[in-house]
Protein backbone atom coordinates (compact mmCIF):
# COMPACT_ATOMS: atom_id res chain seq x y z
CA UNK A 1 0.00 0.00 0.00
CA UNK A 2 1.38 3.38 -0.99
CA UNK A 3 1.30 6.75 0.69
CA UNK A 4 -1.25 9.42 -0.18
CA UNK A 5 -1.50 10.82 -3.72
CA UNK A 6 -3.23 14.10 -4.57
CA UNK A 7 -5.77 12.69 -7.02
CA UNK A 8 -9.45 11.96 -7.46
CA UNK A 9 -11.09 8.59 -7.97
CA UNK A 10 -14.23 8.23 -10.05
CA UNK A 11 -16.00 5.32 -11.70
CA UNK A 12 -17.05 6.44 -15.18
CA UNK A 13 -19.10 4.08 -17.33
CA UNK A 14 -17.98 1.20 -15.12
CA UNK A 15 -14.26 2.04 -15.45
CA UNK A 16 -12.01 3.02 -12.54
CA UNK A 17 -10.54 6.46 -13.30
CA UNK A 18 -7.78 8.28 -11.44
CA UNK A 19 -7.98 11.98 -12.26
CA UNK A 20 -5.20 14.53 -11.82
CA UNK A 21 -4.57 18.06 -13.08
CA UNK A 22 -6.53 21.30 -13.24
CA UNK A 23 -10.25 21.30 -12.37
CA UNK A 24 -10.28 17.56 -11.77
CA UNK A 25 -12.94 17.39 -9.07
CA UNK A 26 -15.25 20.04 -10.46
CA UNK A 27 -15.17 18.59 -13.98
CA UNK A 28 -15.99 15.04 -12.93
CA UNK A 29 -18.63 16.18 -10.47
CA UNK A 30 -20.33 18.12 -13.27
CA UNK A 31 -21.60 14.88 -14.76
CA UNK A 32 -21.88 12.47 -11.84
CA UNK A 33 -25.08 10.52 -12.01
CA UNK A 34 -26.23 7.18 -13.30
CA UNK A 35 -22.97 6.26 -15.11
CA UNK A 36 -20.44 8.29 -13.07
CA UNK A 37 -19.78 7.90 -9.36
CA UNK A 38 -17.47 9.92 -7.15
CA UNK A 39 -15.43 7.65 -4.86
CA UNK A 40 -12.92 10.10 -3.33
CA UNK A 41 -11.30 13.44 -4.04
CA UNK A 42 -7.77 14.60 -3.25
CA UNK A 43 -6.58 11.60 -1.23
CA UNK A 44 -5.81 8.20 -2.81
CA UNK A 45 -3.68 5.20 -2.01
CA UNK A 46 -2.67 2.50 -4.49
CA UNK A 47 -1.94 -1.19 -4.25
CA UNK A 48 -1.25 -4.00 -6.71
CA UNK A 49 -3.34 -7.17 -6.95
CA UNK A 50 -1.95 -9.65 -9.44
CA UNK A 51 -1.21 -7.49 -12.46
CA UNK A 52 -3.95 -4.98 -11.66
CA UNK A 53 -3.63 -1.58 -10.02
CA UNK A 54 -6.13 -0.87 -7.27
CA UNK A 55 -7.00 2.55 -5.83
CA UNK A 56 -8.56 3.35 -2.47
CA UNK A 57 -9.89 6.65 -1.24
CA UNK A 58 -8.36 7.64 2.09
CA UNK A 59 -10.59 10.11 3.89
CA UNK A 60 -8.11 10.27 6.78
CA UNK A 61 -5.50 11.67 4.35
CA UNK A 62 -2.78 9.69 6.14
CA UNK A 63 -3.53 11.36 9.47
CA UNK A 64 -5.73 8.52 10.73
CA UNK A 65 -4.98 4.80 10.50
CA UNK A 66 -6.01 3.49 7.08
CA UNK A 67 -8.67 0.78 7.08
CA UNK A 68 -8.96 -0.85 3.64
CA UNK A 69 -12.08 -2.73 4.82
CA UNK A 70 -13.98 0.58 5.12
CA UNK A 71 -12.71 2.12 1.87
CA UNK A 72 -14.00 0.91 -1.48
CA UNK A 73 -11.41 -0.82 -3.64
CA UNK A 74 -11.54 0.27 -7.28
CA UNK A 75 -9.59 -1.43 -10.06
CA UNK A 76 -7.96 1.29 -12.16
CA UNK A 77 -8.49 1.36 -15.93
CA UNK A 78 -7.74 5.01 -16.79
CA UNK A 79 -5.45 7.79 -15.68
CA UNK A 80 -6.89 11.13 -16.79
CA UNK A 81 -4.90 14.35 -16.83
CA UNK A 82 -6.91 17.59 -16.96
CA UNK A 83 -5.02 20.30 -18.86
CA UNK A 84 -4.88 23.84 -17.50
CA UNK A 85 -5.82 26.68 -19.82
CA UNK A 86 -2.18 27.61 -20.49
CA UNK A 87 -1.19 23.97 -21.20
CA UNK A 88 -3.75 23.18 -23.86
CA UNK A 89 -2.66 23.10 -27.48
CA UNK A 90 -5.39 20.78 -28.76
CA UNK A 91 -9.19 20.48 -28.68
CA UNK A 92 -9.86 16.75 -28.37
CA UNK A 93 -8.91 14.13 -25.81
CA UNK A 94 -5.53 12.60 -26.61
CA UNK A 95 -4.08 9.24 -25.62
CA UNK A 96 -0.67 9.69 -24.02
CA UNK A 97 2.05 7.40 -22.69
CA UNK A 98 2.49 6.71 -19.01
CA UNK A 99 5.75 8.73 -19.09
CA UNK A 100 3.91 11.72 -20.59
CA UNK A 101 1.24 11.38 -17.92
CA UNK A 102 3.89 11.31 -15.18
CA UNK A 103 5.50 14.48 -16.53
CA UNK A 104 2.18 16.32 -16.79
CA UNK A 105 0.93 15.19 -13.38
CA UNK A 106 4.19 15.71 -11.48
CA UNK A 107 2.57 18.26 -9.13
CA UNK A 108 -0.12 15.73 -8.13
CA UNK A 109 2.37 12.89 -7.81
CA UNK A 110 4.86 14.77 -5.62
CA UNK A 111 2.45 17.05 -3.70
CA UNK A 112 3.54 17.54 -0.08
CA UNK A 113 6.36 14.96 -0.37
CA UNK A 114 9.90 15.48 0.92
CA UNK A 115 11.64 12.94 -1.31
CA UNK A 116 10.17 13.72 -4.73
CA UNK A 117 12.51 11.41 -6.68
CA UNK A 118 11.54 8.43 -4.52
CA UNK A 119 7.86 9.25 -5.01
CA UNK A 120 8.25 9.55 -8.79
CA UNK A 121 9.98 6.17 -8.89
CA UNK A 122 7.25 4.58 -6.75
CA UNK A 123 4.54 5.93 -9.05
CA UNK A 124 6.30 4.78 -12.24
CA UNK A 125 6.72 1.32 -10.71
CA UNK A 126 2.99 1.18 -9.99
CA UNK A 127 2.22 1.90 -13.65
CA UNK A 128 4.83 -0.37 -15.21
CA UNK A 129 3.61 -3.33 -17.25
CA UNK A 130 -0.06 -2.85 -16.44
CA UNK A 131 -2.98 -2.63 -18.84
CA UNK A 132 -3.84 1.03 -18.20
CA UNK A 133 -4.98 3.84 -20.47
CA UNK A 134 -3.63 7.37 -20.14
CA UNK A 135 -5.45 10.36 -21.59
CA UNK A 136 -5.06 14.11 -21.57
CA UNK A 137 -8.17 16.31 -21.60
CA UNK A 138 -7.93 19.83 -23.06
CA UNK A 139 -9.14 22.95 -21.32
CA UNK A 140 -12.74 23.58 -22.37
CA UNK A 141 -15.37 26.25 -22.50
CA UNK A 142 -16.88 24.81 -19.31
CA UNK A 143 -16.47 21.99 -16.83
CA UNK A 144 -19.64 20.45 -18.25
CA UNK A 145 -18.14 20.40 -21.78
CA UNK A 146 -14.99 18.69 -20.53
CA UNK A 147 -17.07 16.27 -18.46
CA UNK A 148 -19.18 15.30 -21.45
CA UNK A 149 -15.99 14.68 -23.50
CA UNK A 150 -14.65 12.34 -20.82
CA UNK A 151 -17.96 10.55 -20.41
CA UNK A 152 -18.13 9.92 -24.18
CA UNK A 153 -14.48 8.76 -24.34
CA UNK A 154 -14.23 6.39 -21.38
CA UNK A 155 -15.70 3.02 -22.34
Amino acid sequence: MTGIYYADLFVINGKGCVVMGCGKSQTCRSYTGETTKEVMTDSLRFDVEGNSLVAYGDAGMGLLPFDSQRCPKIFVDYFIYMQAKDETGFREIQEISNNEFCEMADFNITFNICNEEERRAEFKDLLADRDLKFISVPWGDSMETKGAMINAYVK
